[in-house]
C-alpha cells in the first residue's frame, strides 16, 4: 500500500533556474541588489559622459592635457612624465590659483582669459615663473609681453629652429598651419622667421613667456612628427615642474557628485523614482518565493479526519456513511471471491482468513455514531480501496 502524498520540495538557493532563485531570495535583499545595480549602472554611465567630456571623443577641450582626442595634449603630459617631470592639473579659475614662480605654466587654447587671470599670469612670471602660452587668435597675451608679436591667419606647416635661440634641441617643428606670427615685435624668434613665426620668446621681469601661434605640435596627432617632442621638452626650462591650466578648459575645483551639473542630477533622480515605481508595478514578482508546484490536497489521512468531524457534527453519521460501508464491502467481498448472497458470518470468516482485522470488518458491519466509529469506517474504506498501508 502506498504513503501520503508528499509535499512538494522548498525552492533553495542551490537549485532551479535563475528566475526561481531570484525569486527566493527576501524582498529586502533584492531590493539591495537593485538599488545597487542601479548605483553601478549610473556610475558607468558618468564615467561614458566624463570620457565624452575629456576623454578620446574629439569634442573634448582643445590643448587640455586632460583629453587623449586628436586636439588633446595627455600625449605630451605622459611624455614629460616619461622624462621625469612633475606634472599636475590646475583647475578652477586660475586668478585665484596659487602659482609657484618655480614650475612652468602651459595655457594653450583657452575658452576665455580675462584681465583679472592675464595680471596674475604676469605677475607669476614677473616673480621667475615661466608660461608657455597661446593657440588659436591668442590676443589675450598681448596683456602678458609688452611689445607682444601679431597674430596672422596666414601660416605654413613646417618651420626651422632659430639657432640662435636659447631654446634648442630640435630643428623643425610641423604644424596644422593654423596661424603665425607676422611680426616678432620685441620678443625673440624660437621657429620660422620674423614674418612668419610659429614660436617666439620673451623675457618678463625675471620669468620667460613662451608664446606660440599654432599649439598643434604639442597636440596628441603630431607631437610624434619632425621635432614637435624635442620642441616641447626644450621649451619649459631646466628641471622644472610643470602645471596644466585646466580651468580654462572649463574644469572647475568641484569633484564627485557636487560636480555632477543640476540637470543630471534631476535626470538621475528621476531614474531612480522610475526604477522604484517598476518595483512596485511588479510587487507580485519582487513579492514572496513562486511555489516550485500547485498546491496540493492534504494528505488523505488528514481529510479523514476532516470529514469525520463534519459528520460527527451533522449527528447523523450512520445513514450518511451508510452507503460508504456498502460499498468497501461489496469491493472487499468481490476481492475476497465471497459472493454479494453470504451472509455477515461467511463474509467475515473469509475476511479473517485473508488477514483482515476485525475493526476493519466491524466498522464496515456497523452502523457508525460517534466520532471513533467515523474515523473507523474511513480507515477501513482506506484499506479496501488500498490508500494506507
Amino acid at each position: 500500500m502506498s504513503g501520503p502524498p508528499m509535499s512538494a520540495p522548498p525552492t533553495t538557493l542551490h537549485g532551479g533556474s535563475p528566475r526561481q532563485r531570484w525569486r527566493a531570495l527576501g524582498k529586502g535583499t533584492r531590493a539591495v541588489i537593485v538599488v545597487g545595480l542601479s548605483f553601478l549602472v549610473a556610475n558607468i554611465a558618468l564615467s561614458v559622459v566624463d570620457s565624452a567630456t575629456r576623454g578620446a571623443d574629439e569634442t573634448s577641450p582643445t590643448s587640455s592635457s586632460l583629453s587623449t582626442g586628436r586636439r588633446g595634449l595627455a600625449g605630451y603630459a605622459s611624455l614629460l612624465r616619461r622624462f621625469g617631470r612633475s606634472v599636475r592639473s590646475q583647475r578652477g579659475a586660475i586668478d585665484r590659483a596659487a602659482l609657484d614662480p618655480s614650475t612652468t605654466v602651459v595655457v594653450l587654447d583657452p575658452d576665455s582669459v580675462d584681465d583679472a587671470s592675464v595680471r596674475h599670469l604676469r605677475a607669476f612670471v614677473e616673480r621667475g615663473g615661466r608660461l608657455v602660452a597661446g593657440g588659436g587668435d591668442p590676443t589675450w597675451v598681448h596683456g602678458l609681453v609688452d611689445g607682444a608679436p601679431s597674430w596672422s591667419f596666414d601660416a605654413h606647416g613646417s618651420y626651422h629652429a632659430n639657432p640662435a635661440a636659447p631654446e634648442q634641441g630640435f630643428r623643425t617643428l610641423r604644424s596644422d598651419a593654423l596661424g603665425s606670427w607676422d611680426s616678432p615685435g620685441r620678443t625673440t624668434v624660437l621657429a620660422g622667421t620674423r614674418h612668419d613665426a610659429l614660436a617666439v620668446a620673451a623675457d618678463v621681469g625675471r620669468g620667460r613667456v613662451i608664446l606660440l601661434a599654432d599649439s598643434s605640435p604639442l597636440q596628441n596627432h603630431l607631437l610624434g612628427r619632425s621635432d614637435n617632442a624635442a620642441f616641447g621638452l626644450s621649451v619649459l626650462g631646466n628641471d622644472r615642474s610643470v602645471v596644466f591650466a585646466e580651468g580654462v578648459h572649463g574644469y572647475g575645483n568641484d569633484t564627485g557628485l557636487v560636480a555632477i551639473p543640476g540637470r543630471w542630477k534631476v535626470a538621475i533622480a528621476l531614474t531612480l523614482l522610475a526604477a522604484l515605481l517598476l518595483m512596485l508595478a511588479q510587487g507580485r514578482v519582487l513579492g514572496g518565493p513562486e511555489e516550485a508546484r500547485r498546491p496540493l490536497p492534504p494528505p488523505r489521512g488528514a481529510y479523514i479526519s476532516a470529514m469525520a468531524e463534519v459528520l460527527q457534527g451533522s449527528k447523523q453519521p450512520a445513514p450518511a456513511l451508510a452507503p460508504l460501508q456498502q460499498r468497501a464491502r461489496v469491493d472487499l467481498a468481490r476481492r475476497l471471491g465471497v459472493g454479494h448472497d453470504a451472509s455477515d458470518e461467511q463474509f467475515r470468516a473469509t475476511a479473517l482468513a485473508a488477514g483482515w482485522s476485525v475493526e476493519d470488518l466491524d466498522a464496515l458491519t456497523t452502523p457508525a455514531h460517534d466520532r471513533h466509529t467515523v474515523l473507523a469506517v474511513g480507515r477501513a474504506w482506506a484499506h479496501v480501496e488500498g490508500d494506507l498501508p
